[in-house]
């Protein structure tokens, strides 16, 4: 029986873990485009809550800032016509 040669090893065993290296690669590659997808997505989730948490914030401060206005409106009425006694609105 005739031996395989050393270099035909040599070159099947070179071309399978270039084959390995590849499909792992691939596969390494799929990974990351499922995680920036995932990640992408996270962070339009994280977007849209803090822009709603911005605008309910924003409408709080207009109902405090309303109401502070309405409450100096009052006072300066009130000192307006009795600067000695204030009278409620």
């Amino acid at each position: 029986m005739k031996s395989v040669a050393p270099k035909r090893v040599l070159s099947a065993t070179i071309a399978f873990v270039i084959v390995t290296t590849v499909l792992v690669g691939i596969g390494v590659w799929r990974l990351r485009e499922d995680a920036v997808a995932s990640a992408l997505r996270e962070t339009d989730n994280i977007t849209t809550i803090l822009a709603e948490q911005a605008g309910h914030s924003a409408r709080a401060i207009d109902i405090i800032l309303d109401e502070v206005l309405a409450g100096l409106s009052c006072r300066r009425q009130t000192w307006s016509r009795s600067p000695t006694r204030p009278a409620s609105c």
